[in-house]
C-alpha cells in the first residue's frame, strides 16, 4: 500500500481555458480527440503538433480513484499538473486560481480517506497569491505546488522573498516541480522525449540549488520542500557543488551547499533503482516518498516499486517511504485508516 504525493489532475475549467490559447501551452483537439501540448519541439515546420492525449484519468477525479485502487495507492495528494495558472496574464489568474482551487478543496472534502490536495498559486501577481495561499491553507490544503521557475521567475528572485516567508510561516509542504525545462535548443527534437526526461530534473536540479545558495533556507528554516523527480540530479552532483562553494572561499551560507539536502523531502520518481539508492544515502529514508506522476504517460507505479523494493532497506524505513513519511508531513493521520499506516 502507497501514499501518492506526485500525482495530477486539470478539472474542467482548467482544460476549457487551455483550449483558449492559441499559444503554448494549449490544448487542441486531434483526430477527434482532446491533445495537451506543452513544449515547442512538440510542434513546428509542416507536422501538425503532437502533444499527449487526455483521456478521463487527466480529468476525472473518479477515475484517479479507479487507477489509485489498481495500484495499492490508498491515498493521493493530488495537485494541478503544470503549468498550473503560470501562462494566465495577471488580471485574470486569481479568479482562475480560485476557482480551480476550489474544485479541489471540493474533491479533498467529499474523498477525505482517499483524496487531499496541494493548491496553486497566482504568483503573477503575488498580493493575490498570498492571499490565496492563506485562503487554501485554512480550508484544508495539504499544502501547495510551486513551480521551479513560478511564472517565469527565479526562486532566488528577491520578488518572491514575501512568499517565500509566507510560506515558511505556514510550514506548508511545497511541492517544487518543473515545466520551463533547462537545455534550451539542445532538446528540440524528439517530441516531448528530451524536455521531459531530461529537461524537468535539470530544472529541478539548478532551481533547488539557487534557493539554497541565496540563502533561503537560512532565513526562512520553516520552508518545507518537496523536490519533485528525486531532485532531479542534486543528490548525485552535491559534492561538486560542495567542491565548487569550497573552492571560492564559501562562506555566506551557514552550511555548506550539500548539507541543506537532508532538510528536503523527495519523491522516489526515478524508475531507477540505483538514482533511489542515491537519494537515500543522501537524505536518508525519513525524507523520501513515494510518487506516481499520474495521469502522465510516463507514469509508470509499478516501476517505482520495483525501484524501492529492490533498496536494501528494513520494513520500517520501507514503509515510512511508502505510507509514512506522507502521513506525517501532509497531516494525515486523520485521513490515512490505521490498517493502511501499519502495513
Amino acid at each position: 500500500m502507497f501514499v501518492d504525493v506526485h500525482t495530477h489532475i486539470y478539472p474542467h475549467p482548467y482544460v476549457d481555458r487551455l483550449r483558449r490559447q492559441r499559444g503554448l501551452p494549449r490544448v487542441e483537439t486531434q483526430g477527434g480527440r482532446d491533445v495537451f501540448v506543452i513544449f515547442p519541439s512538440e510542434e513546428g515546420g509542416d507536422r501538425p503538433a503532437r502533444g499527449r492525449p487526455m483521456d478521463a484519468t487527466y480529468v476525472s477525479i473518479e477515475a484517479k480513484l479507479e487507477w489509485m485502487a489498481e495500484h495499492g495507492i490508498v491515498h493521493s495528494v493530488v495537485s494541478l499538473g503544470n503549468p498550473w495558472y503560470d501562462f494566465l496574464p495577471a488580471d485574470e489568474a486569481p479568479a482562475v486560481a480560485r476557482e480551480v482551487n476550489d474544485i479541489l478543496l471540493a474533491y479533498s472534502r467529499a474523498y477525505p480517506d482517499r483524496i487531499s490536495v496541494l493548491c496553486a498559486l497566482p504568483v503573477q501577481d503575488l498580493s493575490a497569491a498570498l492571499t490565496e495561499l492563506d485562503r487554501v491553507v485554512q480550508a484544508g490544503a495539504r499544502g501547495v505546488i510551486l513551480s521551479t521557475r513560478p511564472a517565469g521567475m527565479r526562486l532566488d528572485d528577491p520578488r518572491l522573498r514575501p512568499l517565500l516567508e509566507r510560506l515558511h510561516q505556514h510550514r506548508c509542504p511545497v511541492l517544487l516541480h518543473p515545466h520551463a525545462t533547462v537545455g534550451g535548443d539542445d532538446l528540440s527534437g524528439y517530441d516531448h522525449g528530451l524536455p521531459l526526461v531530461f529537461g524537468f530534473p535539470f530544472e529541478t536540479t539548478v532551481a533547488v540549488a539557487r534557493l539554497i545558495l541565496s540563502g533561503a533556507l537560512d532565513a526562512w528554516p520553516g520552508l518545507t520542500l518537496i523536490a519533485a523527480h528525486a531532485g532531479g540530479t542534486l543528490p548525485y552532483l552535491a559534492g561538486r557543488l560542495d567542491v565548487w562553494y569550497a573552492s571560492v572561499g564559501g562562506s555566506w551560507l551557514h552550511h555548506r551547499p550539500g548539507a541543506y539536502l537532508p532538510r528536503l523531502y523527495y519523491d522516489i520518481l526515478t524508475y531507477h533503482a540505483p538514482a533511489v539508492r542515491c537519494a537515500l544515502l543522501t537524505a536518508g529514508p525519513e525524507r523520501l516518498m513515494f510518487g506516481s506522476d499520474h495521469p502522465f504517460g510516463i507514469a509508470d507505479a509499478g516501476a517505482v516499486r520495483a525501484s524501492l523494493n529492490a533498496q536494501d532497506l528494513d520494513d520500517a524505513d520501507r514503509r515510512r517511504i511508502a505510507v509514512t513519511n506522507a502521513v506525517e508531513l501532509f497531516r494525515l493521520q486523520d485521513r490515512v485508516p490505521a490498517v493502511h499506516r501499519s502495513g
